[in-house]
């Protein structure tokens, strides 16, 4: 992300709340999780 330019301010995430962050914190889990199951199915390493 910060290749792309996309920063990250603590002070926002803050402000925002805590579902937020929590539905951000649980997508970026999943897309993981299917990464490394990807990568063990395929045997890519």
């Amino acid at each position: 992300m910060a290749a792309l330019g996309l920063g990250v301010d603590l002070r926002v995430l803050g402000r925002i709340g805590g579902r937020v962050t929590l539905a951000v914190v649980l997508s970026l889990i999943i897309l993981i999780a299917i990464s490394l199951g990807l990568i063990r199915l395929l045997g890519i390493a």
